[in-house]
């Protein structure tokens, strides 16, 4: 089969150089000169009325039309998208959440926010563009029936990316309304321009507000072969094909209606309910060959994304032979652990000592100590160079055309050769990974081990996924390798934090996927292996447990409890948390913020520092981790909260020296959503993983005590989705135990089941607001 590479490259790349040469432009800003030009159709309303639904009657905000427009020409390399909409405010609070309009709009929330924390994503907007060029923006308001001209006022937001010490911008644009009132309709139509076009992309129809009807409308130059793929009924509703000025082009159309809000739920895969339409644009090197020439174009399979990737055991044994300061430092390594006959626990040690005591070190310029070979190139060249060689730590292969073939050319100016920045002696030496040498290590460690191993590309759960039958671009794409040791397969994901996983261990948005193994070890171009199809191992409700049995101690007299915790987390539990107690570390920002919880925490999490605590009496935690599976973490560690005992007498009457009442916030973190709702729930919610998340407090008192009756406690909750348990007993006169026991038991709620889950939820943020009313006994 030819290469991929074959066809000539030169054009591309340096318009690709052109392009990022421009990236560090300022922002445009000359559209707000245009902003009381006349209004396009003077006059004329947009396709629809402004008839409210009975559905969306109770809803603040309606989009009641919306239609937008993306033009792609590919002899000026660029994208011009034309959006109209009209929004009716029906309250103040639609004003106060939804008065501001963000260009560019989103899409794909999901893809387009995966590398932002959770904690960040209300203030980040996504997606941003680079030289994003605003034609115009307008916007008026129609208020009982008449049109009135309305003031805008903009802000621009700008992320910076460093490469090589050059800042790179990406911008968006908000525009806000101040004379926007409940009741009004407020009309915008604005136009952007890209001096680019996208090679790959996925879109979704609904958004975070119901519409009433949605117009979207791609078009593209026939010359260019698109190979599109549909989910969930996402298929156009229409399509043309005309021919301007000799330029053919073709156009999608999709029209809806009534599309509720929901690609923001809480918990929800968007990707495996809500409709959606991707493309990859075809390299036209690709398909049926007769005589050494291209008869017929065909979509991409798996084989041919991934042929550049599939290495050769008799080029990797004649690499093995290089003495290199590199091979020379991956030798000394390896050769630590000769006196192990097995492969797997000699797999298992050394991924174990890198796991466990490697370092690692995130940088923002992955080629800060660049290869001195660079110093040849014009400083644009090398600009392009680097980045896009940064660019394949996300590789995503023949599906972006400019990238792959600048990766080319990349090899050919720095060499795939020990001498590559990735400096794995250096890494070994200071026990210390990088972005850089994170697979290089284990590629050089899994050459020596002789045993077959693959490169694996996965999706996360949570935004995509990889269809072994379907050759699409894999949105949320994960790397890591898996070696078979004795028809079994064994996962190790190179770390990226100082939290390591261990051998077979992969968090819950990893397990049960579709995983696309690349053979490292082939024998030959043709070898069926090169390429094979596999789900990754998944973990169940009893493997995943986190089990807090707490000993506190309450002084009355000064005010003071001491704790004494002892923890064990199991599965999941331990793959997520164990890092925040070993290193303080919040090592995934992207999961549910209560996972950063330890037992002792209070306040609110400072993902850049340490938690805000109150006062503990000490920060050491004691703790052994089994790296088996379920990876069971035991965690020992003493703590003091003061001034949490408060003197409080019955409502109504003088406050009583002898009651007493101990609030209970924050005592207990299960793993929930406080904003989860069931009503007009439209989409699955994915729940993490099955599990079980019990809470023993036993407080024994400095005196005899009485505590309050409550009368609806115990509070037992049970249905077909989980259960939960949460009661207050007095054992004798001087202890009490607090129990709070939860339990899901599947791993997805349908949206007709959503107020069960919703139960479970509320009764657990009630609980969490309790408090402990007792009296000293007289």
């Amino acid at each position: 089969m030819p290469s991929r590479f074959s066809f000539l490259i030169a054009p591309l790349l340096l318009l690709f150089c052109l392009l990022l040469s421009d990236f560090a432009a300022a922002q445009n800003t000359r559209f707000t000169k245009r902003y009381n030009t006349p209004w396009p159709h003077r006059n004329q309303k947009a396709v629809g009325d402004d008839s409210l639904s009975q559905a969306y009657a109770k809803e603040s905000v309606v989009i009641l039309f919306e239609k937008e427009e993306w033009e792609v020409n590919n002899i000026q390399n660029s994208t011009l998208v034309h959006k109209q909409m009209r929004l009716l405010y029906q309250d103040k609070e639609g004003i106060a959440a939804h008065g501001e309009i963000t260009v560019p709009s989103s899409k794909d929330p999901a893809y387009e926010y995966m590398d932002v924390p959770l904690h960040k994503r209300d203030e980040l907007h996504r997606p941003k563009y680079f030289n994003l060029t605003i034609e115009y923006f307008l916007a008026r308001i129609i208020r009982d029936g008449k049109t009135y001209p309305t003031k805008v006022v903009h802000s621009i937001q700008t992320e910076k990316q460093v490469y090589n010490a050059n800042q790179i911008k990406a911008f968006s644009y908000s525009f806000s309304f101040p004379d926007l009132q409940a009741g009004d309709i407020l009309e915008i139509s604005y136009k952007y321009f890209l001096p680019f076009q996208f090679d790959r992309q996925r879109f979704f129809f609904h958004g975070d507000l119901p519409k009433q009807h949605s117009e979207f409308h791609y078009t593209f130059p026939a010359s260019e072969y698109y190979i599109w793929n549909y989910g969930n009924g996402g298929q156009f509703t229409d399509s043309t094909y005309t021919d301007i000025r000799a330029r053919s082009t073709v156009t999608y159309s999709w029209v809806n209606k009534q599309l509720a809000p929901c690609i923001n739920e809480v918990g929800s895969r968007p990707h495996t309910d809500l409709p959606f339409a991707e493309y990859y644009a075809h390299n036209k090197v690709y398909g049926t060959y007769a005589n050494d020439r291209l008869q017929e174009f065909k979509p991409y399979v798996w084989n041919y994304v991934a042929f550049d990737r599939i290495r050769f055991k008799n080029r990797v044994k004649r690499i093995g032979r290089r003495l290199s300061a590199r091979e020379i430092a991956l030798n000394m390594f390896y050769g630590r652990y000769d006196s192990i006959d097995s492969p797997l626990r000699k797999l298992e040690a050394m991924h174990n000592t890198i796991a466990n005591g490697y370092r690692y070190k995130t940088e923002k310029d992955h080629f800060a100590n660049t290869d001195p070979r660079l110093g040849k190139l014009e400083n644009i060249e090398r600009e392009v160079l680097l980045r896009s060689y940064n660019d394949y730590r996300y590789y995503q292969g023949v599906f972006d055309r400019l990238i792959s073939d600048s990766q080319h050319n990349i090899e050919s100016f720095i060499g795939n050769t020990a001498s590559r920045m990735e400096n794995i002696n250096n890494c070994i030496e200071k026990e210390l990974l990088r972005p850089s040498s994170r697979f290089s290590l284990y590629r050089g460690l899994l050459d020596r081990l002789d045993k077959p191993y693959t490169w694996v590309d996965l999706a996360d759960a949570r935004i995509g996924s990889l269809h072994p039958d379907v050759c699409m671009p894999t949105y949320g794409l994960e790397e890591l390798y898996a070696v078979n040791v004795d028809g079994h397969l064994f996962y190790l994901l190179p770390k990226k934090a100082r939290t390591g996983y261990q051998l077979n261990e992969l968090p819950f948005y990893y397990e049960d996927v579709p995983s696309m193994h690349i053979d490292q070890l082939s024998e030959n171009y043709d070898h069926p292996t090169n390429v094979t199809f596999y789900n990754t191992p998944n973990s169940s409700l009893e493997d995943n447990s986190r089990k807090s049995s707490v000993k506190v101690a309450v002084n009355t007299q000064e005010n003071e409890m001491d704790f004494n915790a002892a923890i064990e987390l199991n599965g999941q539990f331990s793959t997520l948390c164990r890092g925040r107690y070993q290193y303080e570390e919040i090592a995934d920002s992207t999961i549910n913020p209560r996972y950063h919880y330890r037992i002792f925490d209070r306040g609110e999490l400072n993902y850049d520092q340490k938690t805000v605590l109150q006062k503990t009496t000490s920060d050491k935690v004691d703790m052994s981790v089994d790296k088996q599976y379920p990876f069971t973490a035991k965690i020992k560690t003493d703590y003091r909260i003061d001034d949490q005992i408060k003197s409080k007498g019955k409502k109504g009457e003088e406050a009583n020296k002898n009651t007493y009442v101990i609030s209970l916030t924050e005592w207990f973190k299960h793993i929930i959503h406080p904003s989860f709702t069931a009503e007009n729930r439209q989409t699955t919610y994915h729940v993490d993983f099955p599990h079980r998340d019990t809470y023993n407090y036993l407080l024994t008192f400095d005196q005899p005590i009485q505590i309050a009756d409550f009368k609806d406690l115990p509070l037992v909750l049970k249905n077909e989705t989980g259960s939960y348990l949460f009661d207050i007993t007095q054992n004798d006169a001087q202890s009490v135990l607090i129990r709070s026991d939860f339990q899901l038991q599947v791993d997805q709620v349908k949206p007709e089941n959503a107020d069960q889950l919703e139960a479970l939820f509320q009764a657990i943020k009630k609980v969490e607001k309790a408090t402990l009313r007792f009296n000293i006994a007289e």
